[in-house]
């Protein structure tokens, strides 16, 4: 009995449930939240330990994105001293290539229901979702995201929620947050299996007297723990900033909050009575989404494009430097000059001046000797231009990814074809990414479910090009008391709900193409309303963007053509009911003609005949007429 009562219970109930009985469990010695904060603090201490090569990995990773690669090359190699320093930007190229691919595959959540119940809200979700993203200009999130994936392996999302939004309503936040700032336990793949989690960030000490106070700002002293830092180009120093620790952990079945700086506690859930038993948020989770790039056996983190490619652009850049020095130097002459010998090195060097005065005595040979060149082998070109195609090719950014073709090929549709199969490794990541977009929407409705208690109004533009104004709150996403069977109720239902992505293309390819396959498919009559059967079944077997609509028109042209063609069968059969069938087309009956005939003779009588009883025209014809025939002849004897 138990088991079915249990399925029908929302998630949210059985974890406030078992989130009561633990707490009746808790211990009376249970250690007072001061002293856990202090523990806390060397468990953040023992994560940071446990991400060191990490973070190294991370920072060098975003030296080698912004070219200063010389300035921190690998223990053992000894420094480039003199000649040139290539930068050469055929990893920051791949990079872009990999983003600008992403950009325009920019992620799109419609929410589908579960329940035939759950539909209205479904569609108020999937018309709300876009806005709330809008609101927090998630596109910037987004874009961010993606170049840290890129550089650092893994992009971090923080969804939550603000209660000062809105004036004091409140509403859901996202933000971008950086890999360095997270901390997490190093044994587990997935944050949500780490007892606990720690986001910190840098504060003014100024500004934590103005939030906090004098009593906090005063005990303040230099930070005892800093997050990692880049290798800026700018000064970043500590002074007169605290590290301030957002502490999120699960305890006795629920999520708890706690934010402090030092020792003094700023904020805790377990000190507000809201939050007390039920948990800082119902879902139970922690707030951040991993979104990893290639991902890592045995940690949440993965590694980026600039770590898959980082030895082959060192490589080139060597090489680079080496066929650059070698040009400058066989480029310009060189000479071995002897002091003593009285030549005029400047007049040497100079190309303007025609004649070399010599003081000295003796042959100039003995005083000066050119420096024999070194030609460089064609090999070593060779070797630096396959390091560079080995580079494109395993980062995927080829001349057909980036929209080139080869040589030869002017077809325009061998080229939409290798531009279509270079694209495979980039769709694969954007569709792993897809799946991450899809825990952030899916945190975004159980904040909705908890929080949204007031209604608020969102604009909602949607295809067409004037706003809707749509009022929503959570009155729907509550359990709902599921009806009894024989006597035996099952609980409550909370609604649960699905959530599709798919990219939302703006490329100017995209609407050409889009374009295209319109006119193509109105040529070939799939709109027409005669021909809605087949056109379904043709649509049924094709793929592409939009296709929901199309069919959904096509089915809308075939329904009105069927209403139609019931309409004007019906007006038919009343008329025929009547007796005053209209004649269809030139080949008139015998009837019509004399219907039509008897009713000119009648307009055509004289005025008298025309007038009723008071003095005014009566109307004329076979419709008026007939009716008082048939009258007079059941009346006469």
């Amino acid at each position: 009995m138990s088991e079915i009562i249990n399925q029908g219970l929302g998630a949210r109930t059985i974890r406030e449930n078992a989130a009561g009985d633990t707490y009746g469990k808790r211990s009376e010695r249970d250690k007072p939240l001061e002293e856990r904060v202090v523990e806390a603090t060397q468990t953040l201490l023992r994560y940071k330990a446990g991400k060191a090569s990490l973070e190294e990995r991370v920072i060098e990773a975003e030296r080698y994105y912004r070219q200063h690669n010389w300035e921190g090359k690998k223990k053992g190699t000894a420094r480039k001293k003199y000649g040139v320093r290539s930068n050469s930007g055929w990893l920051f190229n791949s990079c872009m290539v990999k983003h600008a691919d992403a950009m325009d595959n920019y992620p799109e959540a419609s929410v589908l229901p579960r329940e035939g119940a759950d539909e209205m809200t479904a569609k108020l979700l999937s018309e709300v979702l876009p806005c709330v993203l809008e609101l927090n200009e998630y596109e910037e999130i987004y874009d961010k995201g993606w170049w840290d994936k890129l550089i650092k392996g893994t992009s971090i999302t923080c969804v939550y929620w603000d209660a000062e939004k809105n004036g004091g309503m409140g509403e859901i936040g996202l933000s971008r947050v950086d890999i360095l700032n997270c901390y997490w336990d190093p044994n587990v793949d997935d944050i949500q299996e780490s007892r606990n989690f720690f986001c910190v960030a840098l504060m003014d000490n100024d500004e934590i007297r103005e939030q906090y106070g004098d009593e906090i700002a005063d005990r303040l002293s230099s930070a005892a723990f800093t997050p990692g830092l880049y290798s800026y180009e700018t000064t970043h120093d500590t002074f007169g900033r605290s590290a301030v620790v957002d502490w999120y952990y699960k305890r006795d079945g629920v999520l708890h909050y706690c934010k402090y700086v030092g020792q003094d506690i700023l904020y805790a859930s377990e000190q507000d009575e809201r939050y007390a038993e039920r948990g800082y948020y119902d879902h139970g989770l922690y707030p951040f989404v991993f979104d990893p790039l290639y991902p890592m056996e045995g940690s949440p983190a993965g590694f980026g494009q600039v770590d898959l490619c980082r030895d082959a652009q060192d490589y080139i850049d060597r090489l680079d430097s080496a066929v650059l020095d070698s040009a400058l130097i066989n480029v310009r002459p060189k000479h071995f000059l002897n002091q003593q010998g009285g030549v005029n090195e400047e007049e040497i060097l100079d190309p303007e001046k025609p004649i070399v005065h010599v003081n000295g005595s003796g042959a100039i040979q003995d005083s000066i000797q050119p420096f024999q060149k070194s030609e460089l082998n064609p090999m070593y070109v060779n070797v630096l231009n396959q390091k560079i195609n080995e580079l494109r090719e395993t980062s995927g950014s080829t001349a057909a990814a980036q929209g080139g073709a080869q040589a030869g090929v002017t077809a325009y549709s061998a080229i939409a074809a290798m531009q279509e199969a270079a694209s495979k490794p980039s769709r694969d990541l954007i569709r792993a990414g897809y799946r991450h977009f899809k825990q952030i929407c899916y945190m975004m409705i159980e904040l909705m479910r908890q929080f949204y208690d007031e209604p608020r109004i969102f604009r909602i533009t949607g295809d067409s090009t004037v706003p809707q104004y749509q009022e929503f709150d959570n009155s729907m996403m509550q359990p709902q008391l599921q009806p009894g069977i024989v006597g035996m109720e099952f609980g409550e239902r909370e609604p649960v709900f699905d959530i599709k992505v798919r990219p939302n293309k703006q490329t100017a390819y995209s609407r050409m193409a889009q374009n295209e396959l319109a006119k193509e498919l109105y040529g070939a009559g799939i709109f027409a309303p005669q021909n809605a059967d087949s056109a379904l079944a043709v649509l049924e077997m094709m793929q592409f963007e939009g296709k929901d609509k199309v069919v959904e028109r096509v089915q809308q042209n075939g329904t009105l053509m069927q209403m139609v063609q019931q309409l004007m069968m019906q007006v038919q059969q009343l008329q025929a009911a009547l007796g005053t069938a209209a004649p269809a087309g030139p080949a008139q009956s015998e009837e019509g003609r004399a219907e039509s005939g008897e009713a000119s003779g009648q307009q055509a009588a004289a005025s008298g005949e025309n007038l009723n009883s008071l003095g005014a025209e009566q109307q004329t014809g076979r419709r008026i007429t007939a009716p008082r025939e048939r009258a007079q002849q059941a009346s006469s004897v």
